[in-house]
């Protein structure tokens, strides 16, 4: 009876630390696979942070072509329209002088025809003289408006050119950070069947059993003194033998 007793104890504590072993393979393979799922979905990640930040500097690199080639459009109607006015305003000054020369000649031959005199031709050419400056001096002020509104439209654009580029910097969301394991220790063989050796001995010296005659207090501190390796070896198997001769 002192044999089986603690021959049981040992064979729960073996089965214990069997149970203890394999919840711990378990918990570390699970373990490993969630961080490497967990590495396949960071990775996974990074690559589609890649692509969404190379899609936006890309359509916002098109987005600023597009704003250039308008207001460029812009500027180029706005510069031909200013070479227009220039060329309209050298035109429509040469006009006004041959028609001015027109009407002075018209009223020299009326005048001659009617017999007027010297004095009153002086002052009729001073009249028409002093008309064509007003003529032209109203023309000039309004080539000079139109010109400054011209150049005011031309800065405007200039402006709304260079400030409505789109100068965000777009950053790639990238996850540098590794997932690792957890260091889960599994309990080895040797440590289970050397914990079921020592819960044996144990009992058994509790219950007043001896190995070989020897006192059970000695042969219990023997064993707790032993090495695992004992309990698994040729030395515990020669303990088992010379109980059941017991």
């Amino acid at each position: 009876m002192a044999f089986w007793i603690p021959l049981a104890m040992a064979t729960m504590s073996a089965a214990q630390g069997l149970q203890q072993q394999g919840a711990a393979k378990a918990a570390r393979i699970a373990d490993e696979s969630n961080t490497r799922v967990n590495n396949i979905i960071r990775e996974s990640n990074n690559i589609l942070a890649a692509a969404s930040g190379s899609l936006s500097r890309y359509m916002q690199s098109r987005q600023n072509q597009v704003h250039l080639k308008n207001t460029g459009k812009e500027l180029e109607a706005i510069t031909t329209n200013m070479l227009r006015l220039q060329d309209a305003a050298q035109t429509g000054t040469l006009e006004r002088r041959i028609a001015a020369a027109e009407e002075a000649g018209a009223l020299s031959a009326s005048v001659g025809a009617a017999g007027i005199g010297g004095g009153t031709v002086q002052m009729l050419n001073s009249t028409m003289n002093l008309r064509s400056a007003m003529v032209e001096q109203l023309a000039r002020t309004e080539q000079k408006q139109q010109q400054y509104d011209m150049n005011l439209a031309r800065e405007s654009t200039k402006e709304q050119m260079i400030l409505g580029l789109s100068d965000v910097q777009f950053l790639d969301n990238i996850n540098m950070m590794e997932y690792q394991s957890r260091n889960i220790q599994v309990p080895s063989t040797a440590s289970v069947f050397g914990n079921a050796a020592l819960t044996f001995m144990k009992f058994y010296s509790q219950l007043g059993g001896s190995f070989g005659g020897g006192d059970t207090s000695t042969t219990y501190s023997v064993a707790q003194g032993a090495s695992q390796s004992d309990y698994t070896g040729p030395a515990f198997s020669n303990w088992i033998k010379q109980v059941r001769g017991k």
